[in-house]
Formats: C-alpha cells, structure tokens, sequence
C-alpha cells in the first residue's frame, strides 16, 4: 500500500486521488481517518504543538461506517466519499460543542448540523473535528481563544502567528491533518489563514453560501468558505457547500473547462505602496504579474482608482455582534445553557484581550437597523461597490489584484502579549471584499523571510466564483508556489 501521508503533500487534487486511491482499494476510508488521527496526534499538542484542534469528533467510527455503507448502497462514490475535513468552531456540527472559541460555550452543543455540514456529510464528507478559532471571530493576525491554552501555530515556522480568526483551519490543512476545512470570513478570516498557511481560500458572495447553524459575528459581512492546498480542491468543497447536486458540479467543472477564455487582470498598486508595504512583499507582486502574464493572462498594471480616499471604520458595522449573537444562542434553545452575550460575559471566561470590543458591542444603545450612522455606512459601501464594479465593467476583467496583506506575518504574541511587542504593521488588504460582499479568492503568492507563505487576492464581481477559479488556475500550475510545511 502506498503511503497515504504523501497524499497530504500533493501540489493539488487531493480530493481526485484520494477517491482513486479508495476506487483501487489501495485503502479504505478507515485507513484515512486512522492516518489524519495519527497526524494530529503527533502535531498538534506533541512535536511542534501547532494547537490547531480543539476536539475530535467522537463518532469517527461511525462516520466511517455510514460512508462506506452509503458507497456500497448506491453502487457509486460521493463527490467527497472518504474526504476527511475540518470544520471551524462557530459552527454547528451535532453532538459537538460550539464554543466560538470561548470557553463559556463548551456546554452549547447543538442537536442539529449547520446546512453546509450537512451538505458535506451528505457528499461523503467525514468531519474531524473544530478547529481552534480566535475567540468569536475577533482575529486577524493571530489565533487565540479561551478554550484550549496558547496560540496556534504556523507550521511553516512556529514562532509566527497563523492568521485568523480561522487560523486552526488554515493551519490544518497546511500541517496535513485534513484534505480541506471550513473557514468563516467577515473581515478576512478565510483569506488571512490562507494567506499565511501558503492555501487556497475563497470568501464567497456575500449570501451565497448558506449560514444556518452558524455562529454569526456581523451578519451584514459574514460568509463562510473553504480552504485547501489547491484550486481543484476547493472547486470541489464549494460545489458541496453551495449545494450542488451534480458531480462534477459548476465549480468543479468551470475549472476543468480547458476552452475558457484567458484572463484579464487589474492590479490595484495603491494597496501595495511602497511607501506603507513590506518591500519584500512589492517584489512578490511584481513576479506574481510577470507570472501571470507567462500563464497567459492579459494584466493592467497599475489600475487606479479615487474610491481609497473614501474612509470608513470596521468596527461601524460589527457594533452588531450582540444582537447577532443573542439570536443565535437564542435559536439553540436547549442546546445552549447561555442566551446572551451578556451571560457569556457574566462567566468570566472571556480572554482580557478581547473584553473591551465585546463590551463595546454589549453596551451599544441601538438595533442594528438603528444604528445612527447607518445612511453613511450604505452611502460608502455603495461608493466602493459602484468604484469595483466600474473597474472590473470598463476594462472587461475578472479580477482586481493585490497582496492579501502588504505586510509578512508577525510573531504570536507580537500585538500586545510579549514583553518585546513593537505592535508591528498589519496591512490588511481584506475589507474590501467584505465591505462590498464581492467575493475575493486568496491564491499562494511566494514566501518571504523567515520561510512564511504570503498571499495574492483576486476580488471579483458578484455571482463571479467561477471566473476566479478559473483566472487562478494557470497562475497556480504555471507557479506550482505551494510546497508543504517541514513538519
């Protein structure tokens, strides 16, 4: 039997040799579940302690039983027969706690799936477990919650942060834990861990992907999406999450359609000025659009736009939080022994770091729709909606591009935990995306010192995932930038 470890370190369709392997009898899914479980086992609290899990599942077993009966059943494999995946902590998956990574929820544990878990389940999916999580989404840089102890870790040099809020995700896919894994995203939280774990990501659409039974942070923002080591990968997880009943599904197959036309590419230079960026992470966009262009895609570089001297603040629209929390926890019933955010605060058992947002949110005087400020919020989203869509309309593209962030990852700890913290530069390229609801898809960039993937960000019209996909894929086989972890 061939190694089933080597599947993990594959440059791309995972999934598509996974199922051959299963199709050969080559091993069983049994043999998966038990190779992910002994991986995880020794990396994520032994050997480098990547801290990326908070629980196992506990019906492995039974998962294992009911794809393979369902196989032998219908006479055919699932899209995703025997895939392990992993799933983010906020949400719901049956019998396991859904703690948003506080530990005052480690009680709430929901009778019923989220939609996309089971939409995965139903595809054959096996999930894992919940992946550690900044604690209710509250993470860009880092990963950092309440339930488990310290931060998770980037396998590429753990010293470093992993990005967040879904970093436990990005970093069990990156370490090999899993083929692929679920990732919220509402200001950056698919694309930042993909970025810094050297994956795919894709925030989609704003509504795209269904939410039900899954722990909201800012409703007016939220998506949910995958992450994987390749483009053909996560094809295929979005195809199952969107609800695709065909195999290949549109995704899947927009992606193997070989007669697409080559892409056309802006390059917003302003979010990668030399003058706030990272040099090094310059350099990397530069050969990033000689690689483009080697791949066969048409680029204007630069493209420009006055739309940037439009501000807005974030945290306008996640003043939210409470209410959206409040419903959620509220819709769990019996399944949670906690219905507000104010009795998660009541347990003390919210980390410091993270109090003064959530209080914030917990004394904000208005409902959402009455938020004071509401008329600008809309008048600015609309301005930056109308300035994207302009670009994309009057040059025939299919994709804004710039860094996913403009400058490398920082140390765990560096934003305020460590006695050295020089509270070191961010530059999140990521609410754009999430202002607009446009979907943006993160893609491998290169590394930069000491040894840490970066990312490249191709935002899109709305409804245009395909095109994407698409405008990705020859950038990603003509670069080939992904290359696992030394573990």
């Amino acid at each position: 039997m061939p190694s089933i470890a080597n599947l993990w370190d594959e440059p791309e369709a995972t999934v598509a040799s996974l199922l051959a392997g299963y199709r050969r009898r080559e091993y069983t899914v049994s043999d998966v579940v038990a190779a992910c479980r002994s991986r995880i086992e020794q990396l994520d609290r032994h050997g480098p302690t990547l801290n990326a899990m908070i629980r196992l599942a506990d019906d492995l077993d039974a998962q294992v039983a009911a794809v393979e009966r369902a196989a032998a059943s219908s006479g055919e494999f699932a899209a995703l027969h025997g895939v392990p995946v992993v799933v983010k902590d906020n949400i719901n998956v049956a019998g396991l706690p859904t703690t948003g990574g506080c530990a005052a929820l480690t009680e709430s544990i929901p009778s019923v799936n989220a939609e996309v878990v089971a939409r995965l389940k139903a595809a054959g999916a096996v999930i894992l477990g919940k992946s550690s999580m900044s604690e209710f989404a509250w993470g860009t840089y880092d990963t950092q919650n309440s339930v488990i102890d310290g931060y998770t870790r980037n396998p590429y040099n753990v010293d470093y942060a992993c990005g967040g809020s879904s970093g436990g995700s990005g970093v069990a896919v990156a370490a090999g834990y899993c083929v692929a894994a679920l990732g919220t995203d509402t200001g950056c939280s698919v694309r930042a861990p993909a970025s810094i774990n050297g994956l795919v990501g894709l925030r989609p659409t704003h509504g795209l992907v269904s939410m039900k039974g899954v722990m909201p942070m800012n409703a007016d923002w939220d998506t949910l999406g995958p992450m994987a080591r390749s483009l053909e990968d996560l094809a295929v997880m979005f195809d199952v999450i969107t609800g695709s009943g065909t195999t290949p599904g549109p995704y899947a197959s927009a992606l193997a359609d070989a007669s697409h036309r080559p892409a056309r590419l802006g390059v917003l230079r302003q979010l990668a000025d030399p003058a706030d960026s990272d040099p090094r992470l310059v350099a990397l966009l530069d050969q990033a659009v000689a690689d483009f262009e080697a791949a066969g895609a048409t680029v204007l570089d630069p493209l420009s736009t006055d739309v940037f001297e439009v501000a807005f603040d974030a945290f306008d629209w996640y003043l939210r939080f409470r209410f959206d929390l409040d419903a959620f926890l509220g819709e769990m019933g019996a399944d949670s022994p906690l219905r507000s955010l104010a009795d998660v605060l009541e347990t003390n058992l919210v980390l410091e770091r993270y109090l003064e947002p959530l209080q914030a949110s917990l004394e904000w005087p208005h409902t959402p729709e009455q938020h004071p400020r509401l008329a600008e919020m809309h008048e600015i989203r609309d301005r930056y909606r109308d300035a994207f869509s302009g670009l994309l309309a009057q040059h025939n593209l299919d994709a804004l591009v710039f860094p996913t962030f403009r400058f490398r990852p920082v140390l765990n700890g560096a934003m305020g935990d460590r006695p050295d913290s020089t509270q070191p530069p961010i530059g999140s390229n990521n609410y754009f995306a999430s202002l607009t609801g446009f979907p943006a898809l993160n893609v491998p960039m290169g590394y930069c010192e000491p040894g840490l993937p970066v990312g490249l960000q191709l935002l899109g019209a709305p409804g245009s995932e395909a095109r994407l996909l698409q405008a990705a894929h020859g950038y990603e086989r003509h670069t080939g930038h992904r290359r696992p972890p030394a573990l």
